[in-house]
């Protein structure tokens, strides 16, 4: 036997070896060529892994195993030594696998093209943050078992049969994943597609490397897989028959590491989706089994991301192959993820802009999309980046009495002007929605194009909604529209804002003073729902007129400038040029919800006459005696939101001090409390003293509260009950998440609110923002209590207090068709008939009652915004007259504010004729 140079030990073993060959049969050549291999290996382990030599017999076959090996002569064992990897195998192998995990690191910035998407990598062509860690080392295993097994000695063979093992896993996992969107791509020849429009548009070859971005991200497993096969086969080729056992159990151990990571985030993704699907789909019971199953996976900021249509949920693989004809593998909408948010946070996804952990440039795109198809919708929408309120007025003239000493027929018109910049790079469409005093009406909008201002033309609300819709949407035009959303709001929408360039658009208000007290507040319109962004120190401009004594309030501490003491000049809208009280001043856009301005109240015994294009309306003031055995159900929002709005008070739960508050009700008083699933019966007041604020503690405000039923409940106790009324305070409520079937029904049966069976349910909101519920269900009267939004717990007893009377208050301000009897009467501006008219309309449409064609034109004459009419601003004379539409109709109507400096100058001018015609008359002296 050949000398190799070996130790004693070693020696030995090679001796039993050549003696267990020599026993077997096996020829002098071919021993000689087994013991060259055993004499390589154990030299290898001994210089490059410097193992002992007790450690490289423990890893020796016993010399029997040896008995195995083919009989070939040593010159043909030396060329079947495996030569290094072919430039296709390392292509193949490593560099398609290196250039597939680059572009899927570019997909995840571009995002999905061309709406495709793969459930794999949630919902886009962009692998996660886990795929990702799993692809990256790909290419490397891929190189380091190319270059292990291509040596003449296997390098390291039980780190190779372990990441071998990884190797196989991985391709073969995402294999089977790709193959639908792989057999969709190329069975649509969607990629062929791409390539033919990409050659034969020069000025599109942008598309191209998309194109084969998305070539590597959809073919890159299948030769993964099939590298890892080969390689593995070519491993197993050139171990010992003793190593290949455990060099098996490697590989099952690197296998079964991707699949452990892979099914435990298989299983996370499987229970989202159950519980997505009961949250979004399911029944009242499996809603809210959902959204808890969603709080405890953790996937609150997912969902944020998916209300911008990001398809941010994770979605496991099963769900590829159930929609694996689906073009879009998302199937729920943005809207959908948004009400979801609503529910497990009580919150508006627009109020958490800030926290979305996406906010990079990549998201743009998604955005834009989802604002495009937002234009001349319904509803204010998602928020638009970039799209800013650049700087705001509000002017306001007040009507007052004839000796200007009160607030007189109680009516004040307002307008407010706004202009919108786009600070972004497409064009954008401002929507929001404005809250108004209850019984106010929008009553005028222009449009500033081409530096000149435009009126709008009122029509009925479809035909203005069509022209908006066609100049707007199909051609991108200069359009605004002011529509009702509901009871006592409008929403405003204006289209295009271009990009780096602005928009002004001006709305006009005539408003009802609300009595209060030896006061009438004035409370201001404000904004409930936006989709644009304030600018940096943006403020309100606020100058307010009248002739009556007006003040500022608890308004002035925030207001920078305020003027209060007479001034000449000026005038109101229904005596320009009189001496006037104002207030002048700046105030943030968003106090403009908690504050109001005050005139002092007009006297009860008059009633004010006011006409406008033929209609005659009056305008007083009712005295309401209270009702001592008044029965209240009390309906509380146990929403997030209210806890939030409340947290600085110091009174009992949530800052409610419910103590105080009952202690001021009648003693013949009944009440009774429902608070999400806290049900109170009914009980008189020193009952309910001992009881509620006990009871009260135990809510919980967490998440969004489904009222509706809660509404049922309380309506339909107060139906079988005398002097009966429902009392529900609440926060909030941006999405419609109730089922409010059983609510319409009753309003439906029961229009008449107020009389026996049909008791009313006055809405109380104790912070500024959008109300579905009452946009949809006219029947629900809102109350407006200055001062309420700021702070409304320590204003709970007061209204409980008011509660007492049936319309909610002592004094009420009535605007009629029908003269009041017993009153004098006293001729007033023409904003009283606009209010009184207004509110007729609003009551036929709350009680279902068709509205004519005649009452249409009537408030189409009257240039007023009602359910059944709206204004809209078009470009030119050819857009109106295509719609049907006139913007010159009945022009003496609109009203306006008279700009002090005018009259000024018409004095002036006046003044200087006289003095000149007086020297022309005086005799000359010399």
């Amino acid at each position: 036997m050949t000398d190799y140079n070996l130790p004693e030990e070693l020696k030995k073993y090679m001796d039993s070896v050549a003696s267990a060959l020599e026993r077997g049969g096996v020829d002098a050549l071919a021993r000689e060529g087994i013991l060259r291999d055993i004499a390589s290996r154990i030299s290898e382990m001994r210089s490059e892994e410097r193992l002992p030599d007790t450690e490289i017999l423990s890893r020796m076959d016993p010399p029997a195993a040896y008995l195995d090996v083919p009989t070939q002569p040593p010159s043909e064992i030396t060329l079947q030594t495996p030569p290094k990897p072919r430039l296709a195998v390392r292509f193949w192998g490593s560099a398609l696998n290196v250039a597939a995990v680059a572009a899927s690191a570019i997909a995840i910035f571009i995002g999905a093209a061309f709406g495709y998407g793969n459930p794999l990598f949630g919902g886009s062509l962009a692998p996660s943050r886990l795929h990702m860690g799993l692809l990256i080392p790909v290419p490397f295993i891929i190189a380091w078992s190319a270059t292990a097994v291509g040596r003449a000695s296997l390098h390291r063979p039980r780190v190779t049969a372990f990441l071998n093992g990884y190797l196989i896993a991985v391709g073969l996992f995402y294999s089977i994943a790709i193959l639908p969107l792989s057999t969709e791509f190329f069975g649509g020849i969607h990629f062929g597609r791409v390539l033919i429009y990409a050659l034969t548009h020069p000025m599109s070859l942008m598309w191209l490397p998309i194109a084969l971005i998305l070539f590597l991200v959809i073919c890159s497993p299948f030769p993964t897989f099939a590298a890892g096969c080969v390689q593995g086969l070519r491993m197993r080729r050139r171990l010992a028959m003793g190593e290949r056992r455990s060099a098996f159990i490697l590989w099952l151990a690197g296998a079964a590491s991707v699949l452990a990571v892979l099914g435990g985030w298989e299983c996370y993704r499987s229970l989202t989706d159950s519980a997505l699907e009961r949250a979004i789909r399911g029944t009242e019971e499996e809603t809210r089994s959902g959204v808890a199953a969603l709080e405890r996976l953790g996937t609150r900021n997912a969902v944020l991301e998916s209300c911008y249509g990001r398809s941010a949920m994770p979605k496991s693989v099963y769900f590829m192959f159930w929609r694996i004809g689906d073009r879009a593998v998302d199937l729920y909408k943005p809207a959908e993820y948004q009400a979801l948010y609503y529910r497990m946070t009580g919150r508006d996804f627009r109020d958490e802009r800030r926290a979305s952990p996406q906010d990079g440039w990549q998201d743009g795109w998604r955005e834009r999309n989802l604002a495009q198809g937002e234009i001349g919708g319904d509803a204010v929408g998602s928020s638009v980046r970039r799209l800013e309120l650049a700087s705001a007025a509000l002017d306001i003239s007040a009507a007052s009495s004839p000796d200007g000493l009160d607030a007189g027929s109680s009516v004040a018109y307002a307008e407010m002007t706004m202009e919108f910049m786009n600070n972004g790079y497409a064009s954008r469409e401002a929507r929001c929605q404005i809250i108004l005093p209850p019984g106010g009406v929008a009553s005028r909008l222009t449009l500033w194009i081409d530096g000149e201002e435009r009126e709008s033309a009122f029509g009925d609300r479809s035909d203005v909604k069509d022209a908006y819709r066609d100049v707007a949407v199909v051609r991108a035009r200069d359009p605004a529209l002011l529509t009702t959303a509901g009871p006592d709001r409008v929403l405003l929408q204006c289209f295009p804002v271009l990009p780096k360039k602005s928009m002004k658009v001006k709305v006009g208000f005539t408003l009802p003073l609300i009595p209060d007290g030896e006061e009438s507040a004035l409370v201001l319109p404000y904004f409930a729902e936006r989709n644009f962004a304030y600018a940096p120190d943006m403020r309100v401009a606020l100058w307010a007129e009248s002739r009556a004594p007006i003040s500022a309030g608890e308004l002035s501490y925030l207001m920078e400038e305020t003027m209060t003491p007479p001034a000449s000049g000026g005038g109101t809208a229904d005596e320009p040029g009189r001496a006037i009280h104002a207030v002048r001043g700046e105030i943030g856009p968003d106090s403009l919800a908690s504050y109001a301005l005050y005139l002092p109240s007009p006297r009860h015994d008059v009633a004010y006459r006011s006409e406008l294009a033929g209609v005659v309306g009056y305008s007083s003031i009712a005295e309401v005696s209270p009702l001592p055995d008044r029965f209240i159900a009390v309906v509380l929002d146990t929403s997030a939101s209210m806890a939030a709005s409340s947290a600085a008070d110091s009174y009992g739960l949530g800052g409610f001090d419910w103590r105080s508050a009952l202690e001021r009700l009648p003693d013949r008083a009944r009440v009774a409390l429902f608070a999400g699933g806290l049900q109170l019966p009914p009980m008189d007041r020193d009952e309910a003293l001992l009881k509620w604020p006990d009871a009260v503690r135990l809510i919980k405000f967490e998440g969004a509260d489904e009222q509706a039923s809660n509404l049922e409940y309380a309506w339909d106790l107060c139906a079988g009950e005398r002097n009966s009324a429902v009392l529900w305070i609440h926060g909030k409520l941006p999405f419609d998440i109730s089922d409010t079937t059983g609510l319409e029904q009753r309003f439906r049966r029961r229009p008449n609110v107020g009389e026996a069976g049909s008791p009313p349910i006055f809405s109380l909101q104790t912070e500024p923002g959008a109300n579905r519920l009452e946009e949809d269900l006219p029947g629900i009267i809102s109350l407006v209590f200055p001062g309420i939004r700021t702070s409304g717990s320590r204003h709970l007893s007061r209204v409980l207090a008011a509660s007492m009377y049936p319309r909610m208050r002592s004094r009420e301000q009535i605007f009629s068709l029908q003269a009041p009897a017993g009153c004098q009467i006293s001729e007033a501006s023409s904003l009283a008939a606009r209010l009184a008219y207004a509110g007729e309309i609003a009551r036929r449409a709350a009680s279902g009652r068709t509205i004519t064609d005649d009452e249409r034109e009537r408030a189409r004459e009257m240039r007023i915004v009602t359910a059944a009419t709206g204004a809209v601003v078009l470009e030119n004379a050819e857009q109106y007259e295509i719609h049907n539409l006139d913007p010159s109709s009945n022009t003496q109507s609109v009203p306006t504010i008279p700009e002090p400096e005018e009259y000024a100058l018409m004095a002036a001018v006046c003044a200087l004729l006289a003095l000149a015609y007086l020297k022309r008359r005086m005799p000359r002296r010399f």
